[in-house]
């Protein structure tokens, strides 16, 4: 685990400026072994889990696995099933489980809320990164009110 870092967070995900700022202390937990099987040939078999609060709450967190039997890889191919107005188990039946949570100020509506899907992983042959997330936010109604897909190789 890397030490403890401290941000001050002065907008929401949405970039609305925030009535209040709120310092956020995160961490990030990082596991990693060549000897297990990861879940597809030629990656690294490892966990990340990164866990952010604001005081004393959990605010966000999510977790990645390349260790075969809790991959937390998702097709992102679904992700054009999704559709605002959605309730968070019609997204959860049409992408699986999700490896992450999100309140304010990592919501844009305070009374929101977001889940993800998230993997990171490392080519053995090539040592390149491949991250994907997937965020779904909700309104305070517990609808989708947006989401977002990243993917980036390095």
């Amino acid at each position: 685990m890397r030490n403890p870092e401290i941000f001050t967070a002065k907008k929401d995900t949405a970039g609305k400026d925030l009535p209040n700022p709120i310092v956020i202390e995160y961490a990030n937990y990082y596991y990693s072994d060549k000897a297990p099987k990861a879940a597809e040939e030629n990656m690294r078999a490892a966990r990340v889990l990164s866990v952010h609060f604001a005081g004393p709450m959990l605010v966000h967190y999510r977790l990645s696995s390349t260790f075969a039997g809790e991959s937390t890889d998702f097709d992102e191919n679904k992700v054009g099933k999704i559709s605002k107005g959605m309730s968070e188990a019609e997204v959860v039946a049409v992408m699986g489980t999700p490896s992450g949570r999100s309140i304010h100020p990592y919501t844009s509506d305070v009374d929101g809320t977001g889940i993800s899907y998230y993997r990171v992983s490392m080519n053995n042959v090539t040592n390149k990164f491949h991250t994907k997330i997937f965020t779904v936010y909700f309104d305070a109604k517990k609808k989708v009110s947006d989401f977002d897909l990243k993917v980036n190789v390095k």
